[in-house]
């Protein structure tokens, strides 16, 4: 049947059992554990507090949700259909089905585990480390990663007419297989991948920053505020490459659309 709780709950902790539907319509606040077992279906937009949350089975609403898991876990272990999701911690986020919400934002501190296809009609911010498995495809208006990007699993990034932002660096412990963006993409440390990496729109570099793999492409434009090295493999360069420092092909290079490129030393 259904569980309903039509306003606010504070408890030491809350279990809801597998079979039949929580309704969630107000905060939920607990000194302890919050495990859901069962559908979850949210309105009113609440606030759950608690030290580890975990939800067994889907979560769904035509609401926000927010999550506020201090140093312990949020876990969601199945499908998400929601307005804008909030998850607040600095222990482990994760994510192990497909996400889709009008916004979705996690906090600085911990890590967010990214185990299936997030779609957002709006941005998606990941303020602490992303951790990645299941060849994830990323999709939203704007995509934002505040820190590292880590795991043995190819990653799609699609942003649309908005912008792919990633703050630190991509495979620095646990190198990507293959890195596809799809949209314009500004990065902010080293790339490091062992398959292919492939830039359709314009790139921009914040750092001195070194991309590492196993094919790397460029279909348009690539600027970087420092030097740039590329190497793994066939390297293509499809648009001007502009550097305030130093530019280094490792391998070989092929061109196309006549690009000009310019720096400190070639």
């Amino acid at each position: 049947g259904t569980t309903n709780f039509a306003s606010t709950v504070n408890a030491q902790s809350l279990t809801t059992n597998a079979g039949g539907t929580t309704q969630l319509n107000g905060n939920v606040t607990t000194i302890a554990s919050q495990n859901y077992g069962d559908v979850v279906t949210i309105a009113n937009n609440p606030i759950l507090t608690g030290n580890n949350i975990t939800f067994n089975n889907t979560v769904n609403g035509n609401s926000d949700l927010t999550l506020n898991g201090g140093s312990s876990d949020i876990t969601f272990k199945n499908a998400i259909d929601l307005k804008d999701l909030k998850a607040n911690s600095t222990g482990i986020t994760t994510f192990n089905q497909a996400v889709n919400a009008q916004n979705l934002t996690t906090d600085a501190g911990g890590t967010t585990k990214i185990n299936r296809d997030v779609t957002t009609n709006g941005s998606q911010t990941y303020g602490d480390a992303v951790t990645i498995a299941n060849n994830p495809i990323l999709q939203g208006e704007n995509i934002t990663f505040n820190s590292t990007v880590d795991g043995n699993s190819d990653l799609t990034l699609n942003a649309g007419s908005g912008k792919i932002t990633v703050d630190g660096p991509i495979g620095q412990t646990t190198s990507l297989n293959n890195l596809t963006a799809n949209s314009k993409i500004s990065l902010g440390g080293d790339v490091t991948t062992n398959g292919s990496q492939i830039y359709k729109d314009a790139v921009t570099i914040a750092n001195d920053s070194t991309l590492k793999g196993n094919g790397i492409s460029f279909n348009k434009t690539v600027d970087s505020n420092g030097a740039l090295t590329v190497s793994g493999g066939k390297i293509s360069l499809g648009g001007d490459v502009t550097t305030n420092g130093s530019q280094t092909y490792k391998d070989a290079v092929t061109i196309a659309n006549n690009p000009i490129l310019q720096g400190e030393n070639i």
